[in-house]
């Protein structure tokens, strides 16, 4: 058929089967393409890996107990359970509370929810965590467009014979919203953490004796991995660091004019990334490599992928590196039988 694809392994120096594209690449590694699955194959070890990656199924709950209390957050929103009793809540008391919002704002945001443009019920949370006796959750209310206009800390005091949600405090600014049950509470021996963006940069907020204290940093917060950031700053640089919680401090390790990103490799392994190019940069040795342009990226084995997918669908060509230095250890092309 004209134009259709076949897909054949160009990794091995000296094959039979076609030239090899890249003289460099050692002879052991063969890379091949097979119903959505790249093998790398070296003498008899082999690693697969399926592109693009199946999505990892979605946390639906979260569960925290002592003795025979639970605090768990689902799809009824909070419940909470001793022994036979259960309660669940979605929090609607908080979204009209007078204690968290200044009387014009309180006014403002109950007429929006009755007009449908808020909703009163939380949805889903920025966080979550057991610290001592007590179980923290920071619930969402989203708005009718599905962004977040609320975030509270919620706690639930685990001692007691008939635990209620307790409001803490309101959140000042928002989490990143990546998953419908997300995991930025920080807890350490000095209490609680948890990073925010607001309108004039983002925050870490720390949380000690049932108060909040904000401490601001400039720029806009790309994206969080453990204790790694990507920021851009005003005047355009991007920014990838390390976070001390406790501090809270922020120690920057790279700067780029160009855009950053993490990579589901590893958080020490980033993507800078344009319409033309494509490098990868791993910071504990400083090196970097030229990827195909608009590569993805995921590993394979104790090595990295990256692969081109076409417009529409469909692998155009792949190369494996070694993590640290960049080595390139085997190539695969698409090309079309004529």
């Amino acid at each position: 058929m004209i134009g259709a694809l076949i897909f054949v392994s160009l990794a091995v120096v000296g094959s039979s089967q076609g030239k090899p594209v890249d003289k460099a690449i050692p002879q052991p590694y063969q890379l091949r393409y097979f119903q959505g699955e790249f093998i790398l194959r070296k003498d008899r070890d082999a690693w697969r890996v399926r592109v693009p990656p199946l999505p990892p199924a979605p946390v639906t709950s979260i569960a925290y107990r002592r003795n025979d209390c639970w605090a768990v957050w689902d799809e009824r929103g909070l419940t909470i359970r001793v022994g036979d009793k259960l309660t669940s809540s979605k929090l609607e008391a908080i979204a009209r509370s007078p204690r968290i919002f200044p009387h014009a704002e309180l006014v403002d945001s109950l007429e929006k929810i009755k007009k449908g443009e808020r909703s009163a019920f939380a949805s889903g949370i920025g966080g979550s965590r057991r610290l001592g006796n007590y179980a923290y959750f920071v619930p969402r209310w989203l708005n009718k467009s599905g962004a977040i206009w609320l975030e509270a800390l919620v706690r639930v005091d685990m001692t007691k014979s008939n635990p209620k949600p307790e409001l803490v405090a309101r959140i000042p600014g928002t989490t990143l919203f990546r998953n419908a049950l997300d995991k930025w509470l920080v807890a350490d021996d000095a209490g609680l953490a948890l990073p925010v963006t607001t309108p004039e940069g983002w925050s870490i907020l720390r949380i000690q004796d049932e108060q909040i204290f904000p401490y601001p940093h400039d720029g806009n917060l790309l994206d969080l991995v453990g204790d790694r950031y990507i920021q851009k700053l005003a005047n355009n640089l991007f920014q990838y660091g390390s976070v001390e919680w406790k501090t809270p401090k922020l120690t920057m390790l790279y700067e780029s004019r160009l855009p950053l990103a993490f990579t589901p490799v590893n958080p020490d392994l980033l993507l800078s990334q344009t319409e033309t190019k494509s490098t990868a940069i791993f910071l504990p040795t400083g090196a970097q490599w030229e990827l195909p342009s608009r590569s993805m990226i995921d590993a394979i084995g104790p090595f990295l992928l990256a692969y081109r997918v076409k417009n529409g669908g469909g692998v155009i060509e792949a190369g494996v590196f070694r993590r640290g230095t960049g080595e390139k250890l085997a190539a695969w092309m698409a090309s079309a039988k004529k």
